[in-house]
């Protein structure tokens, strides 16, 4: 064997060494990437258990915390405020140990409760001063009842008004403290309340859905937050109305309007509410209480005036013959027949439409002056100053005569210097 073969032997030997022991050297090199890898898992594992440790216990001490924070004793403030009856019935102290539990509780219902209730206990200002406040308090409910909407797809939403609203609350506003009282968001139902009142002449107030209590589970329009007598206050709400049994005796229902034309329903509960008012009564409630089925209140009112209207004329002709026999020499002629008096309802009614009348001129012509004044109007006391009681309701009226004076004499001297350039 030559030199060269012998060196070629080798050379195939050496190839041959290293094709075998090349599975080897890969073999090893997984194990040893497995080894690392799991050096990796083993090193994260303990830094999320360690991290999984840090927050329980963190957990544990905030539960602990919040635990003594809502457990503590109740202060002076919380004893004096809104849940102070329920907060004093729990008492303070640490014996027994149940009372800390009792503490947060009593807290928590209170937390639930201020989600459940409107932001105030009082949901309206106080009636202001004589002769600015009206004799009673009407609350009147607005969807599909004022109004009603309805969606197509030519013209999308549109928002009607029910047939005679625009009567009812002109009218019924020289004798009521008008309040809209929606279920529905402000920001949907407050621009509709201003197209019914542009000028603010007959709402007095409005409230929406963020007024309303949370009650089993419905909004309910919780009279007693009002802020008013409820001897004095009318409610008129649809007839299929989720209420409460609190102040049932001030609540008359009317239905629901679906848009047709011609419904006059909403006119026929004028002559009821003028009667509340016209006829002084010291308490609603006992008047309204008479109406078995309250659904039909109008009709039955009405009914019951169509009865009494008859017996007052025809005790008026009974009069009138007496006089005439007295007159043709039967009796003394003092008392000879004179005209016929009216029934007094209906001579009441007239006065109102007189004054309904003369209003809505006044409206009409000053309404350019009003709407600019409205424009102009700047709140001159803060909302923690009416709340914490630093100014009452006088203070307010007389800030706003004040108010309203200033602006009445810009108003004439704009319309001085417009009549100057014409």
């Amino acid at each position: 064997m030559t030199e060269q073969q012998e060196t070629e032997n080798k050379q195939k030997e050496q190839e041959q060494k290293a094709k075998d022991e090349e599975p080897l050297d890969e073999l090893e090199e997984g194990i040893r990437k497995r080894k690392e890898q799991r050096k990796r898992q083993t090193q994260t594992d303990k830094q999320i258990e360690k991290a999984t440790s840090y927050f329980y216990v963190g957990l544990l001490g905030a539960v602990t915390g919040l635990t003594l924070y809502l457990g503590r004793d109740f202060n002076d403030e919380e004893l004096k405020g809104t849940y102070g009856k329920q907060y004093t019935e729990v008492g303070n102290g640490f014996q027994p140990i149940t009372l800390i539990f009792k503490r947060i509780l009593a807290r928590f219902n209170a937390l639930k409760d201020s989600f459940n209730n409107p932001p105030f206990e009082s949901l309206l200002p106080p009636p202001p001063p004589a002769p600015y406040q009206r004799p009673l308090t009407l609350v009147i409910g607005l969807e599909d009842l004022l109004i009603h909407s309805e969606y197509d797809y030519k013209n999308g939403w549109q928002t009607m008004k029910r047939p005679g609203v625009d009567f009812f609350l002109g009218y019924l506003s020289q004798y009521y403290e008008i309040v809209i009282f929606s279920k529905e968001a402000s920001f949907t139902m407050e621009p509709v309340v201003m197209k019914l009142d542009p000028i603010q002449a007959f709402i007095a107030y409005s409230l929406f859905k963020d007024h309303c209590s949370y009650q089993n589970g419905e909004y309910v329009k919780d009279l007693s937050k009002l802020n008013r007598d409820m001897k004095k206050t009318v409610s008129l709400d649809l007839s299929n109305t989720v209420n409460t049994d609190a102040f049932e005796d001030n609540k008359i229902y009317i239905n629901a309007w679906d848009g047709s034309k011609g419904n006059k329903e909403l006119l026929d509960f004028i002559p009821f509410l003028e009667y509340l008012v016209t006829q002084n009564v010291s308490d609603v409630r006992p008047i309204i209480k008479t109406f078995q089925d309250k659904s039909h209140l109008a009709a039955d009112f009405n009914k019951r005036v169509d009865v009494l209207r008859n017996k007052f004329y025809e005790e008026q002709e009974k009069k009138s013959s007496s006089g005439i026999m007295k007159f043709v020499g039967m009796g003394s002629p003092a008392s000879a027949a004179g005209p016929t008096a009216k029934f007094p309802l209906d001579f009441i009614r007239e006065e109102g439409l007189k004054n309904y009348k003369q209003f809505q001129q006044l409206v009409e012509e000053e309404k350019e002056k009003i709407m600019w004044k409205q424009e102009r109007m700047t709140q001159t006391f803060t909302l923690s100053q009416y709340l914490s009681g630093q100014i009452s309701q006088e203070d307010i009226m007389k800030q706003q005569m004040a108010k309203d004076a200033e602006l009445e004499e810009e108003y004439k001297q704009l319309k001085a210097k417009e009549a100057t350039k014409a």
